[in-house]
């Protein structure tokens, strides 16, 4: 009986692998970065040697140091990190995705400013080293539909709308 019920779930498992490629499905482990789909940080933070959290809504300065893969948090207390916790950041961070993007440039010929976004003085600012570079994304203002959040691009160069979750 159970050689029967496992030949029929492999079965079924192949049946939906099929759909799966014929359907166009991809199985590339490389995140995209290009396009719409495309993280709002250059590179995965995973990676990053510093992190660092600040702005009203962290109500202190946090920050975390890699040292060879296994993070420790320096601010406000020296302390070796949750493993879990500074993970979860990180995937969050890692997975958020601009749905809308707007140039900065065009905000004066549309009348608006970086206030306008909550951009002039950001919520929350996250930075992150990698090797001798440093990246900042600011969060702004929620925006006035949906479950979205202003953010500006490491480059400063586009407003991002992503998911404020």
């Amino acid at each position: 009986m159970r050689f029967r019920t496992t030949i029929i779930l492999l079965f079924l498992n192949l049946l939906v692998l099929f759909f799966l490629i014929r359907q166009g499905g991809s199985f590339s482990s490389e995140p995209s970065r290009n396009g719409e789909s495309a993280g709002v940080m250059p590179f995965p933070l995973s990676e990053a040697q510093m992190i660092l959290v600040e702005g009203k809504l962290a109500k202190e300065t946090r920050q975390w140091i890699n040292r060879d893969g296994n993070w420790d948090m320096v601010l406000p207390v020296e302390w070796a990190a949750n493993p879990f916790a500074i993970r979860r950041m990180i995937n969050s961070l890692d997975s958020l995705n601009a749905g809308v993007r707007f140039k900065v440039d065009d905000l004066e010929d549309h009348g608006q400013k970086l206030t306008d976004f909550g951009l002039d003085d950001p919520s929350l600012i996250v930075k992150a080293r990698f090797n001798d570079t440093e990246y900042q994304i600011a969060f702004g203002s929620p925006t006035e539909i949906g479950n979205r959040i202003y953010m500006l691009s490491p480059d400063e160069r586009e407003i991002l709308v992503v998911d404020s979750n």
